[in-house]
């Protein structure tokens, strides 16, 4: 019964954060929402909801500072993940088609980025609720009076469970 209704507020969580993500405009291949996975167990007193999500999902809940963009001008380096994954973005957002301006393209993202950090003032018009960074945070501080009466309701249901139990037991 208690996995039941944790999963039930897994399901709710999940939807949640998926359209806290979809608001704040961070769904364009939609591959962070899909990861999100909620695991719940519980038992001898004790219950868990562990979440993930993929690596980089902490970084557009926090953001990233300016020092922390992996991007070092004039390094001389000849390939990098981080540009890549830029190009790929200019391409997936159809900003470029062609290869050379999209990675032009990137490159004016990279130094956008070591300027002003993750987000920068003009991702926010990705956003349909004003917000770009806390999808984590926010989703659970909206919900946390409905978090709060699941979780209320579930520790009343075990605790009634187990004093039944004992009761029964000892056939009192």
């Amino acid at each position: 019964m208690v996995l039941s209704e944790l999963n039930t507020l897994s399901e709710l969580l999940l939807e949640e954060f998926r359209k806290e993500l979809k608001d704040q405009g961070h769904n364009l291949t939609g591959k962070l929402s899909k990861s999100l996975q909620i695991r719940t167990t519980a038992g001898a007193g004790e219950i868990s909801l562990i979440g993930s999500f993929l690596r980089y999902g902490a970084a557009i809940d926090q953001g990233v500072k300016p020092e922390r963009v992996p991007f070092t001008p004039n390094s001389g380096n000849k390939t990098s993940k981080y540009i890549t994954g830029l190009i790929n973005f200019v391409k997936l957002r159809r900003i470029a088609t062609n290869d050379a301006k999209a990675k032009s393209i990137a490159f004016a993202i990279a130094f956008k980025h070591k300027k002003e950090g993750i987000p920068t003032k003009s991702s926010y018009k990705y956003s349909s609720n004003g917000r770009r960074l806390g999808w984590i945070s926010d989703t659970l501080d909206r919900n946390s009076d409905t978090i709060t009466e699941l979780l209320q309701d579930i520790f009343e249901k075990e605790v009634n469970i187990n004093i039944d139990n004992l009761l029964n037991k000892y056939n009192l």
